[in-house]
């Protein structure tokens, strides 16, 4: 029996997106779409009503850091051309042809394809003798709603993760010293690839993700220094987020050849101390690190 349906899985750093369409209709003129992720990683998207045609070029916009770009596509029952398994690392703009494929008019076929992305060229190791503050006021405190390995989004290349309950507007502090090698203020959308962030890299290579700031809510540029307790922006609610909230990971990419890249759990000073890992459900008063 013929297969007139296909599903396309979109996969952008720690987030997946997917979903399924089908269609017994025949193939007609092709839509297009700009699909971008945080500014520079961009793929124009074009297929038809059916899915039975599509083409997805890759066009990078440039950044201030290189960034891996991981493409993986599956196709099967069609002709036309696809790169199956490619990682670039990109800075300057770039557009890089992914998929152009064409199904028959019998037999099954099927297209799909996924991306990740994130910032650098080599794997790092991270410096676990680091100390982290938390990333707001002195004084101010905040609960964690999700943590290592939470069920929610906390899984895979994201598991050492921490998502804390912060009011939109609130002022979110540098947890470590380093350089901003991307930036983004501009959104005031949500859903996938809509986040305002600051990414920081640090001395040992790892980076800093601080996810969903608020519209207008970013104080740094790409290129600029900040130590730990610098002010970097405001949370609020862009992007992937089903409540205000504060995202905050610490990943790079991977040695592993099985994984893309991976997280890092973080020691952070708080109010009482040294708290090894941060719990779901707990509350954290904000500190000035020891000496700082």
């Amino acid at each position: 029996m013929a297969r007139l349906g296909t599903c396309g899985a979109v996969i952008l750093a720690a987030f997946g997106l997917a979903a399924c369409q089908s269609s017994g209709g025949v193939s007609g003129p092709m839509t297009e779409s700009e699909q971008c992720w945080w500014v520079h990683t961009c793929f124009d998207v074009a297929k038809t009503a059916d899915q039975r045609a599509a083409t997805i070029v890759l066009d990078y916009k440039g950044s201030y850091e290189p960034f891996a770009v991981q493409v993986r596509t599956s196709v099967s029952g069609m002709d036309g051309t696809w790169l199956e398994n490619e990682t670039f690392f990109l800075q300057e703009p770039r557009q890089i042809p992914i998929l152009n494929v064409k199904a028959g008019t019998t037999g099954s076929w099927d297209w799909r394809w996924s991306f990740s992305h994130h910032p650098g060229v080599e794997p790092a190791v991270h410096d676990d003798s680091v100390l982290y503050r938390l990333p707001y006021r002195d004084g101010e405190t905040y609960e964690v709603i999700q943590g290592y390995g939470g069920n929610t989004s906390h899984a895979g290349d994201n598991f050492y993760s921490i998502d804390w309950d912060m009011p939109v507007g609130t002022a979110v502090l540098a947890a470590r010293d380093g350089i901003v090698v991307s930036a983004r203020g501009e959104s005031n959308r949500k859903g996938r690839g809509w986040d305002n962030h600051v990414i920081i890299r640090h001395g040992d290579g790892t980076y800093a993700w601080y996810l969903h700031l608020q519209q207008d809510g970013v104080t740094v540029q790409p290129g600029q220094s900040v130590t730990a307790g610098s002010l970097i922006g405001y949370s609020g609610d862009t992007g992937f987020s089903s409540r205000a909230h504060l995202h905050f990971q610490v990943s790079a990419l991977s040695a592993d050849p099985d994984k893309f890249y991976a997280s890092f759990p973080t020691r952070f000073w708080t109010a009482d101390g040294e708290v090894a890992q941060l719990r779901k459900g707990g509350s954290y008063k904000g500190v000035s690190l020891p000496g700082g």
